[in-house]
Formats: C-alpha cells, sequence, structure tokens
C-alpha cells in the first residue's frame, strides 16, 4: 500500500497509506502499555530487551511525527478532485461492508478480547486479541478510506486488503492440520461455526477486492488516450 501511494501527488492518493499504519501504530501503542508487564523491558537477555525497546521506540515515534504531519495537512485548504470511472455503486456498497465488519471486529477485539476469543477460530489471550484488533481496525481505514473512490485511490488501499485476505487464507492453510503441543487440541478449530464464517468472509473480501481492481483497471484502460497530449 505504501509503495503503490509513493506516486500518488495529492493527499486524496495517499491519505489511505497514511492514516491505515497511523491508526494501527496509534492502537499497538496503547495495547503495548496497558499489556507492558508481557514485554521484555528488563529481561536479562540483551536481545530480547534491545527488541521490546526498539518496538516502544517505533510504536512512540510513528505516531507523534504521523499525526504531526496530518494534522499540517489537514489545514491546507484543498478539495478533492471530482471521480473518474467510479465502481458500480453496488459494489462499493459491498467493499464499505467488508470494511465496517473488519472494523466492528478490530474493536470488539480491542474492548472485550477475552469474550470475543471464545468465539474466535483459534486461541486468542487478551493481548493477541488486541493485537489482532489493531491489524483489523487499521486495514478496516485503508478499505473504508479507498472504497467510494477511483483507480488512483482504490488500488492501494484494496490493495493491501486483498494481500491480507491472501495471507489470512495461506496461514489458515498452513495450520489447519497443526495442534496445540500443551493441550493436543486443533491451533484451528474448524468443528466452530466461526471458523467456517471467518473463512467465507476472508473468501468474499479477496473475491470482491480482485473483481474491484479488476474493472477499476478495465475502466481506466477504455477511457486512457492512446497519446498523451504535451
Amino acid at each position: 500500500m505504501t509503495t503503490r501511494s509513493l506516486a500518488g501527488r495529492t493527499w486524496l492518493e495517499v491519505r489511505a497509506a497514511i492514516l491505515s499504519p497511523l491508526v494501527f501504530a496509534t492502537i499497538t501503542l496503547v495495547v503495548t502499555v496497558l499489556h507492558r508487564d508481557r514485554f521484555h523491558f528488563g529481561a536479562d537477555s540483551e536481545n530480547a530487551m534491545f527488541a521490546a525497546w526498539g518496538w516502544l521506540v517505533v510504536y512512540i515515534v510513528v505516531p507523534i511525527v504521523g499525526w504531526t504531519l496530518v494534522a499540517l495537512q489537514w489545514r491546507v485548504a484543498c478539495t478533492d478532485r471530482p471521480r473518474q470511472h467510479a465502481l458500480p455503486r453496488s459494489m462499493e456498497m459491498t467493499i464499505t461492508a467488508h470494511g465496517v465488519v473488519l472494523a466492528v471486529l478490530g474493536v470488539a477485539l480491542l474492548i472485550v478480547p477475552l469474550e470475543v476469543a471464545t468465539y474466535w477460530p483459534w486461541a486468542l489471550s487478551e493481548l493477541t486479541g488486541r493485537a489482532v484488533g489493531a491489524w483489523l481496525v487499521g486495514i478496516s481505514v485503508a478499505v473504508l478510506a479507498s472504497a467510494s473512490h477511483d483507480r488512483k485511490v482504490l488500488v492501494p488501499g484494496l490493495g493491501s486488503g486483498l494481500a491480507f485476505g491472501v495471507l489470512q487464507i495461506i496461514a489458515l492453510a498452513r495450520f489447519s492440520t497443526d495442534r496445540v503441543p500443551e493441550t493436543g487440541q486443533w491451533v484451528v478449530d474448524w468443528s466452530e461455526p466461526s471458523a467456517a464464517v471467518y473463512l467465507l468472509f476472508l473468501v468474499s473480501f479477496v473475491v470482491t477486492s480482485c473483481l474491484a481492481l479488476f474493472q477499476s483497471r478495465a475502466k481506466t484502460s477504455i477511457h486512457q488516450p492512446a497519446v498523451d497530449s504535451i
């Protein structure tokens, strides 16, 4: 998402790539502070202690610098350009619905992680539940920020969402036959309806993202002039 947005020259084209990781980093900082006893800030291992303090520094510096730059940007008087080659309304609504589901799940994991964990396809602790919640909210920001715009805005946000969905499916496949050594239970409990629902959501998200990206590319190609005027 960030790499694709490097070519952007307007706030509209880069805001998803800026706001999404900023929201994620800010939430992760809060989660780290809440669960600071679980981090190796005073560990005997120098490597572990260095990793913990390095983690904390990153998640302090990124939000401070990032939100400062965003505040400066918001002070600039500007308007969004008109949309070109927008997606069909039904597809916009479908993408938005996926983003809302991610946001709701993420917020629920942040607020009541252990309660949500009882329905999650794999075991989550309070810390790991909130860590997953931070990711889901961050990705939802990218999806929602790009859902109702044209290709230049759409590709970074949905491209990252597509990568998330594909990699999640790969992770489920990778651990689908593994068991937890201590308990002998399956890592992914496929007997729970939540596992099937989670997988169906990922497949739906991937398919919708692919269709939206393909359609936006096709529309752009149709309307692209053969020779650029100078």
